[in-house]
């Protein structure tokens, strides 16, 4: 059934959107308003995230969109990255790492492994029992302050842009390869921290 062109009555329209308000998470604990780069636990050596680094950004986008797929590199110990990454206008001259089929990532075993196969399993649970994908590449943070009363300002992170993803894995000599695979679905503005900022 398509409802496309059929004028809504107002007060459903404001009803509908009070309703789908409620189905977002706007709050300081969302990860979509409030990103932290850092492990949630410091005895824990598995992570929510990943951070890609020495990659470019558009590139990345681009394969994906056409259902390609990217290894995930563990960062070797003795290496150094930074972890702003740089748009193709700002790169100037691409190196060999820019056009090959490989994601570095800064961290290190076995923090990379474990994180991995975290992120992996909980995104095939999500799929299979409410055919939800949860898993995104976050492309651009907007770093924001809220005003918190008395206490002041607190410090925000929130991603810009969400690419939605899924994380396989191949068995090796060595152990498991893992990799980010496109899918379908269309990169998207993060709606939550466009939804805070336009109601603050």
């Amino acid at each position: 059934m398509v409802l496309t062109g059929i004028p809504v009555d107002p007060q459903l329209r404001a009803k509908l959107e009070a309703q789908r308000k409620l189905l977002l998470d706007l709050g300081a604990r969302s990860k979509l308003i409030n990103f932290k780069h850092k492990a949630t636990s410091t005895r824990s050596k598995k992570q929510n995230f990943l951070r890609i680094v020495d990659e470019i950004p558009e590139l990345i986008i681009e394969k994906l969109n056409k259902e390609g797929r990217f290894q995930l590199i563990a960062k070797p110990a003795e290496d150094e990255y930074q972890v702003d990454l740089k748009l193709l206008h700002e790169a100037g001259q691409l190196s060999k790492q820019h056009s090959d089929n490989k994601i570095q990532v800064v961290e290190e075993e076995p923090v990379f492994s474990l994180s991995c196969e975290k992120l992996r399993s909980e995104n095939r649970l999500s799929l299979q029992e409410k055919g939800i994908n949860t898993l995104n590449i976050a492309i651009g943070f907007l770093k924001w302050y809220e005003s918190k009363g008395v206490r002041g300002k607190e410090e925000r992170f929130s991603p810009l842009l969400l690419l939605p993803v899924q994380i396989s894995r191949e068995k090796s000599r060595t152990g498991y390869q893992y990799f980010i695979d496109g899918v379908e679905d269309d990169i998207s503005i993060n709606t939550s921290l466009w939804l805070k900022l336009r109601n603050d």
